[in-house]
């Protein structure tokens, strides 16, 4: 099992780094040539120059890249902390109905068990811990 890549602390890094950049929106610049191209910024008053992409290869693929960093890093740092809620509140759904089926005495019994289990033990690996022990 795998565990998250962009852990709490990390997103907090990544997310103090979108927040100090150059607010949006961000672009590169249409007159590139093969070998530089422009990462520019545009405000109401005109546009500037952020950086300057200068490599042999893939200079307008960097240069994107580059550029719309801007816009997906903040929409990625926020369907993250959406999709980790939402796997927090499974979790506790699942722990849940997993200790009201052990109060009644029916847990053993349950068909879907081992899948309960299961998405519990994928949840801890990714750090969605709620407490508890399935080994009933």
């Amino acid at each position: 099992m795998s565990t998250l890549r962009v852990t709490d602390a990390r997103a907090a890094e990544i997310a103090a780094r979108e927040q100090a950049a150059t607010a949006g929106p961000w672009s590169t610049d249409p007159d590139a040539t093969p070998v530089r191209s422009r990462i520019c910024y545009h405000s109401g008053v005109g546009s500037r120059v952020l950086a300057v992409v200068n490599t042999t290869t893939n200079i307008p693929a960097n240069a994107t890249f580059i550029a719309h960093a801007r816009a997906d890093i903040p929409d990625l740092l926020a369907d993250r902390a959406e999709l980790i809620a939402a796997a927090r509140e499974a979790a506790e759904a699942l722990v849940g109905a997993r200790d009201r089926l052990l109060a009644a005495g029916g847990y053993t019994a349950l068909p879907d068990r081992d899948a309960v289990s299961l998405a519990l033990a994928r949840l801890a690996a990714l750090g969605i811990v709620l407490g508890g022990t399935d080994e009933h």
